[in-house]
């Protein structure tokens, strides 16, 4: 678990949305994100909306993961 993270709503799809823990907002979320080589977009004042490719593998979720557990906030 990331602890900058409240929460990640079930996936179905290729489509990932989670609600950032405590008082963070998505546009600082988003800023986050980007630092570490990732983009995404706002879903709510707290939320954000990641999405991955057809052609997403598994070196490139490792690569993802990695990234994500860098940041410190």
């Amino acid at each position: 678990p990331l602890p900058w993270v409240a929460r990640v709503m079930p996936v179905d799809t290729n489509i990932v949305i989670a609600s950032l823990a405590g008082e963070r907002t998505a546009q600082e979320g988003l800023e986050r994100l980007e630092q570490v080589g990732i983009r995404a977009v706002p879903f709510g004042a707290q939320d954000i909306r990641l999405v991955t490719h057809l052609d997403f593998d598994d070196t490139q979720l490792e690569q993802s993961i990695k990234a994500l557990k860098q940041i410190q906030w």
